[in-house]
């Protein structure tokens, strides 16, 4: 990874986004999201690595020339998908 890792969101599994597609009301926008899966980059990369027996590689380069954006932390307010079922 060329950085530390540290953005956070959620993981949702396909299946349940187009559930939450179809689901939904026309023109109503919705958070779609699995709130028990919270995880930061390098957290899922080193479950999927361990899983497949490898190791994560970090080749971490100055935060203020390598291009990519600063630490992002999601908090999506999932409610609205919630109370359709």
């Amino acid at each position: 990874m060329k950085t530390k890792g540290e953005t956070g969101h959620y993981y949702l599994y396909t299946a349940d986004a187009a559930t939450a597609i179809l689901k939904g009301d026309a023109g109503q926008a919705y958070n779609a999201a699995n709130e028990s899966t919270y995880c930061s980059i390098a957290e899922m990369a080193e479950k999927v690595a361990v899983q497949d027996g490898i190791k994560v590689r970090y080749e971490i380069e100055d935060e203020n020339r390598n291009g990519y954006p600063k630490a992002l932390y999601m908090d999506l307010d999932t409610s609205l998908l919630q109370q359709l079922g």
